[in-house]
């Protein structure tokens, strides 16, 4: 009997102990699991852009990519409480009004504050992150071929999207001037082996001809400012010489 009451009291023991391993740490997950925010927002946007992530009242950061034309965005949040005090980059904001935010160059981001503040003295911040991103645009406006001030006629005409062009020069010119206009001006560019800097536009090299009825490829090669390229390619026939019997 008395083995028997030993056996009983160990296995209590062994039981109340796992469970309090349990309690302690069994339950060990629920650290990555957001708490409820003291005083939250039911609803909040970004226009134009996407907030990553999707919104959650419990989650306080967010980042948003702008597109690069965008100069503002409009921060609409709600509170889930009417009764709570909201500003925005430090302007109150009632619940559920558009608020402009100004965006700085395409490249730089922004940070937006939404505060919201209880009338019992709670307070909790949402922090967004909004980047402009950098332009994408690789295409030419404008590409010209000249002797002197004469354009000599692309085949076929210029098209921001054609890539590939021919130009037939007379027999007795040794050198062209190629232009070429970025269609964004922060865009990067090399004609041939000359590098057009951003900020420069349009521009403008010389370039030498082989002999007479040869082809001289010059190639135009536009980095736009997010690092995309694409490349134009120029085909310049001198023509050959005059080859009639007189």
């Amino acid at each position: 009997m008395k083995h028997l009451l030993t056996f009983t009291k160990t296995y209590w023991a062994v039981i109340l102990v796992a469970a309090i391993g349990f309690e302690t740490y069994g339950c060990s997950d629920s650290a990555s699991v957001s708490e409820d925010v003291a005083v939250p927002l039911s609803s909040l946007t970004i226009t134009p852009g996407n907030l990553q992530p999707g919104f959650f009242k419990n989650t306080t950061s967010y980042t948003v990519k702008a597109p690069t034309g965008a100069t503002t965005v409009t921060v609409t949040a709600t509170p889930k409480d009417s009764t709570t005090t909201m500003t925005i980059n430090g302007a109150v904001t009632a619940s559920g009004q558009g608020r402009s935010v100004s965006l700085g160059t395409p490249g730089s981001t922004v940070t937006i504050l939404i505060v919201l503040s209880s009338q019992n003295g709670l307070e909790t911040t949402y922090t967004v992150t909004v980047t402009r991103l950098l332009s994408s645009d690789n295409n030419l406006s404008a590409l010209s071929v000249k002797v002197n001030n004469a354009t000599q006629p692309l085949v076929p005409g210029f098209d921001a999207n054609t890539l590939e062009y021919t130009v037939d020069v007379q027999t007795n010119v040794t050198s062209v001037n190629v232009t070429a206009t970025k269609s964004d001006p922060n865009a990067a560019m090399l004609i041939g082996s000359t590098t057009v800097p951003a900020g420069t536009n349009p521009g403008q090299v010389p370039i030498t001809l082989g002999s007479p009825g040869t082809i001289t490829p010059v190639t135009i090669e536009v980095t736009a400012p997010n690092g995309s390229k694409k490349t134009y390619t120029l085909s310049i026939k001198r023509l050959a010489g005059d080859t009639n019997l007189s």
